[in-house]
């Protein structure tokens, strides 16, 4: 018993009562209750007694306690006269918003006078998602007394809910007209407004002068608490709700305890739960709070037990199914969360909460048309929820129609223009369609609304940084450090600005704290994965992937075994993916875009394929998958189909402006290569048809092209794939006078000064070939040194090159026969000397890429390498005669390809010439990093780009 308790010496059951409902006002409901204790032992049967200890029950959250309170009411007396209240909160509080309503309901037509009878009702009303009636009720009302405060302030929230802000404006001022300066309730309707309006620094302003002047208002106080997060100002409002839970001590310890969940204080929330158990008890929210407080301290498959035994409590109580159902998904086991809701509905079909979290969980499934089905039946059944157009955006996302994404999200913030979280998606939507342009002023109209939005500033600052405007996103980003340190996306929007700066390694520093701080976050660890790939540092990503709490998850295994790909230990990656049967559709298009990616890296062109039009059924607009199955037709030799396949992929536009499917495509490497291929489509038809045969007809009708049409990128290709694949590529070395590549390592950067992370790579290269001379040419030094050849055309078509892409081809054919050696593009990294590439007795080494062609940012040759000296020869004369549309094809990969098959239908035995190595991609791979240095690739550095 409390001291309160203690202190009143023998009052009457009348003075208790009294007693009982000012701690109950004051949110004291435990000190309340044993005020009852007394008076209830000595007269059990005191109606008043019996029903304020069901209300006290109701509001501490003991539901099948305050049931069988009101039970025990109705028992002694049917008529009295709060048992109808009792029993719709009862309802209510078991989330059964139609019983509830059908209470208030009668309760409100038998007494038409009693305002507070209709309040409850259309309160009901809104809860059940049945807004428009609500609103059409409290009209109907007003009609006949126009002034009367209870009534416009209801209408006020009834509007808000609907948004329709600028009614309930007009609303709240006439409500102002009609109470006092200073009635409390005008803080509370103006703050939501302003909150309404996306306002929320201005929302803060008013609930914070509120508090000011009702300093010990619990409410008012939560209100503050609750919009000072909102503007990521969680100590604040930790303080906030310290001062409310003295004046309330039990009321606002969830809000307390969730806060501390969100600051990542495990320990904190975990204490503060105990204290809020020792003095509720049995509160229907504990479970919840258990919940919240193991999954921050990463422990969600206790959570989930906790939430499944509370929904079992409770069978009927859609909100405890939906928190569990919530759990599963978590947890990766959405099957089981379907059966769970679907359990919910067959007790109770009229569940539209549930039926929202059906729709949500299809779309997690995959079960698409389901989804939309449902969904169509949810919107034709004219219910409100608000969240509609977020299901629409989500089953959009889960087709990968990034056109549909864009309306379905473009939809939401019309619905609802104020709610940073859809304008920061839609945002993202239009960036995903290339249309930056177009996302940033997306950002920028809720930033003339709400200048302050932690939200969109970051947004903002992330666009500018992509569209390489790296000033400005310094400067936004400032801005948003400055007014809002503790911005839970603040580091993702340091990292990112300092990515696009050209600080990876500031970036990585920055997420790996991240990662510190909160080591269950799955969120966080992949991005800084991410940032150290782009460092080129796969190891330590695999080490950081492997860290994880549970490092088993469907994300993380799909993003191991892609970096094992990317690392040439192919078998691993396979075994990684062994038993993956993951339910979840999102997890699945991972796992079946790894195995398209490795189909195509092993040259399984038919099983590519089916795997591509398998994830494009299920997600017609995925770029990747498109793309992929562009290159299996590409290897197959189906130009046609290769096309039609590209011009599904969203591609910006050649003239700007927006994105469209296929826009812009043959500026694509993909779209180039697709295009030389249908110039040969009539042969490569032939090519298609003997492939059936197998490798070696393939083989045999691609070397005949090649002799028909030496110059013809399609066949040339045909004929290296079908030779790998059928193992004619292999090595054989014979005596020879020539010798292999010298212990020399060239790399050309154009630049006296190359980007930080091109400059590490080449660091990096030398210390992994410490056993060889390592030269680095600039443009001048590479000036110099062609200018001193004898064919004096190769310095000429070196100048005329419209690129330096282009001039670093030319470079390398020039340096590698004249002086042999090896060449490695400089933003390749080295993870082992190049020597593990160069077989005993090879004169010339290349390697095949992943498209099937054979790369040429590594080369190692003897000098003056006949081979070498016919690339040199042809990329001169392709400079010369204006050949500048594909560099990849006129001095690069698809040049090499086509001397390579040349020398390959030389042969007798249409085999690699003697002494000439053709190094497999999971062997190169495991030595070199091609491409790891990325930071000049987004602007016209690149060569894709150009």
């Amino acid at each position: 018993m409390t001291d309160i308790t203690r202190s009143i010496e023998h009052p009457s059951g009348s003075k208790r009562l009294k007693q009982a409902r000012k701690l109950r006002r004051e949110g004291r409901f435990e000190d309340a209750l044993a005020c009852l204790e007394t008076s209830l032992r000595a007269d059990p049967e005191a109606l008043d007694l019996v029903a304020e200890q069901a209300a006290l029950l109701l509001g501490l959250g003991r539901i099948d306690d305050a049931g069988a309170a009101v039970e025990r009411l109705a028992a002694l007396d049917p008529a009295q006269e709060r048992l109808a209240e009792l029993r719709g909160a009862l309802a209510d509080a078991r989330n059964d918003p139609v019983a509830a309503e059908a209470f208030f309901r009668a309760e409100a037509g038998r007494r038409p006078d009693d305002l507070n009878w209709l309040k409850r009702w259309v309160r009901t009303l809104a809860k059940a998602s049945r807004t428009e009636e609500a609103a059409a009720i409290v009209d109907e009302a007003l009609a006949r007394a126009p002034s009367e405060p209870k009534l416009l302030f209801e209408r006020v929230a009834l509007l808000r809910r609907l948004g329709r802000i600028d009614e309930a404006r007009t609303a709240t001022e006439a409500f102002a007209a009609v109470v006092r300066d200073d009635d409390p309730r005008l803080p509370e309707l103006r703050g939501a407004l302003a909150e309404a309006d996306g306002d929320h620094a201005a929302a803060e302003t008013i609930y914070a002068a509120d508090c000011a002047a009702r300093p010990d208002d619990a409410g008012g106080l939560r209100r503050w608490a609750r919009a000072l997060m909102r503007l990521s100002r969680e100590e604040e409002a930790l303080e906030a709700l310290g001062r409310a839970q003295r004046a309330a001590p039990t009321k606002l310890f969830p809000d307390h305890v969730r806060l501390l969940c969100r600051l990542g204080r495990a320990s904190d929330a975990q204490a503060e739960l105990d204290r809020f158990a020792a003095l509720s008890g049995r509160d229907r929210r504990l479970p919840a709070l258990r919940a919240e407080v193991l999954e921050a301290a990463g422990d969600p498959a206790a959570a989930e037990a906790i939430l499944r035994a509370d929904a079992a409590d409770e069978p009927r109580d859609a909100e405890r199914r939906r928190r569990w159902a919530r759990a599963l998904v978590r947890l990766s086991r959405p099957l089981e969360a379907l059966a769970a809701v679907d359990e919910g509905l067959r007790r109770d079909p009229d569940q539209i909460q549930l039926s929202a979290t059906r729709v949500s969980l299809l779309v997690t499934l995959g079960r698409l048309d389901e989804a939309r089905a449902e969904l169509d039946r949810l919107e034709g059944s004219g219910v409100e929820l608000p969240e509609l157009a977020r299901m629409r955006a989500d089953l959009a996302g889960a087709s990968g129609d990034l056109v549909q994404i864009e309306a379905a999200t473009r939809a939401a913030v019309t619905a609802d223009p104020a709610d940073a979280s859809k304008r920061v998606r839609w945002a993202r939507a239009l960036a995903r369609l290339l249309r930056t342009v177009e996302a940033l002023a997306a950002v920028e109209d809720g930033l003339a609304a709400t200048p302050d939005a932690a939200e969109l500033v970051g947004e903002r600052a992330l666009l500018l940084a992509g569209a390489g405007r790296v000033d400005e996103a310094a400067a936004e980003l400032q801005r948003l450090a400055a007014s809002r340190p503790s911005y839970e996306g603040l580091a993702e929007v340091r990292a990112g600005v300092a990515s696009a700066a050209g600080d990876l390694e500031g970036a990585a520093s920055i997420l790996a704290a991240e990662v510190a701080a909160a080591p269950q976050s799955e969120k966080r660890r992949l991005r800084y994965v991410r940032a150290l790939t782009r460092l080129g540092r796969y190891e330590q990503a695999l080490s950081t992937l492997a860290a994880a709490p549970d490092p088993d998850t469907p994300r993380l295994k799909v993003t191991q075994a892609n970096l094992l790909l990317t690392l040439g230990r192919w078998e691993e990656a396979r075994g990684r993916m062994d038993g993956f049967a993951e339910d979840d559709a999102r997890e699945r298009l991972g796992r079946d875009l790894f195995e398209l990616n490795l189909a195509l890296m092993t040259m399984d062109y038919a099983g590519a394929q089916e795997q591509a039009e398998s994830i494009l059924t299920a997600a017609p607009a995925n770029r990747t998958a498109a793309e992929g199955l562009a290159w299996a037709n590409i290897g197959a030799m189906r130009p046609a189909a290769a096309w039609a396949a590209l011009r599904k992929t969203p591609r910006e536009a050649v003239d700007g402006g927006a994105a469209t499917s296929g826009g812009g495509r043959l500026r694509s490497l993909t779209g180039q290569v697709v295009n030389e291929l249908r110039l040969s489509g009539e042969a490569l038809g032939e090519l298609d048809a003997r492939a059936g045969e197998g490798d070696e007809a393939l083989a045999a009708a691609a070397a005949e092209q090649v002799r028909r049409d030496p110059n013809a990128f399609g066949p040339a290709l045909g004929l290296i794939v079908a030779c790998a694949r059928s193992g004619r590529l292999g090595f054989r070395a014979e005596a020879s006078d020539r010798g292999g590549p010298p212990k020399l390592l060239h790399q050309f950067w154009d630049g006296a000064e190359a980007p930080a992370d091109v400059e590490r790579c080449m660091a990096e290269a030398r210390a992994a070939n410490a056993d060889r001379i390592s030269r680095r040419w600039n443009d001048a030094a590479a000036r110099r040194f062609l200018g001193s050849l004898s064919d004096w055309r190769v310095i000429r078509a070196y100048e005329a090159a419209p690129h330096v892409a282009m001039r670093a081809d030319l470079f390398r054919y020039a340096a590698l026969h004249e002086f042999g050696g090896a060449y490695l593009d400089a933003d390749d990294a080295c993870e082992r000397p190049l020597t593990s590439l160069v077989p005993d007795g090879a004169e010339l080494v290349l390697y095949q890429e992943r498209l099937g062609s054979l790369g040429n940012n590594f080369i190692a040759a003897a000098a003056g390498h006949p081979l070498v000296a016919r690339l040199l020869e042809e990329a001169t004369e392709n400079v010369l005669l204006g050949a500048g549309e594909s560099i990849w094809l006129a001095t690069g990969p698809g040049l090499v390809t086509r001397v390579i098959a040349r020398a390959i239908v030389a042969e007798p035995d249409l085999r690699l010439p003697a002494n000439v190595h053709v190094a497999p991609l999971d062997a190169f791979r495991r030595t070199v990093r091609a491409g790891a240095a990325k930071s000049y690739k987004s602007d016209a550095r690149n060569w894709q780009k150009a």
